[in-house]
């Protein structure tokens, strides 16, 4: 995940597609309840919704999404979090500045939403990892909450979900 905050991102990087047998293993992972979300690329995240959005207002790309996240590995540990900062991330979806996974989940999801988002290689950091924090062909887990998102005017002013 990317930010002023100094985490790892994903702009300009490569991201080389992982074996065929990741899928399966993410795939055979998951609880019921996930749904698969489907980007360009064929690149596709799984999300779980742990607490419902207004079902209405959902971000797309060049919107600033407003979030606290909390990510994970697949075993659980964490590697980062907002909410251990107690202080939400600001990001432009479809500018890089998020791994293209959690730009995909974030993008299916609405305002006021928790999900779970399961983020395979292909859609985070790939066959290269981001070293030492995150290894190659890593399954990501992010817990997310959309608090809000916004255009922008040209003048720069805001215009928000809400």
């Amino acid at each position: 995940m990317s930010e002023v905050d100094g985490n790892p991102g994903t702009a300009g990087e490569q991201h080389p597609p992982s074996d065929a047998g990741t899928a399966l293993s993410v795939a055979a992972t998951l609880d019921e309840g996930y749904s698969k979300v489907e980007g360009g690329g064929g690149l596709h995240v799984h999300l779980k919704t742990v607490k419902g959005g207004d079902a209405t207002n959902f971000p797309q790309e060049s919107h600033t999404v407003r979030l606290h996240y909390v990510a994970r590995f697949k075993d659980g540990t964490v590697f980062d979090s907002s909410r251990d900062r107690d202080q939400p991330i600001t990001f432009k979806l479809g500018t890089g500045q998020a791994i293209p996974g959690l730009e995909l989940g974030v993008m299916a999801m609405s305002r006021g939403q928790i999900a779970e988002i399961v983020v395979p290689p292909e859609a985070g950091y790939g066959a290269t990892g981001y070293l030492p924090i995150i290894p190659p062909n890593a399954v990501l887990v992010y817990e997310v909450e959309l608090i809000s998102f916004a255009t922008f005017s040209g003048e720069g002013k805001a215009n928000p979900s809400s």
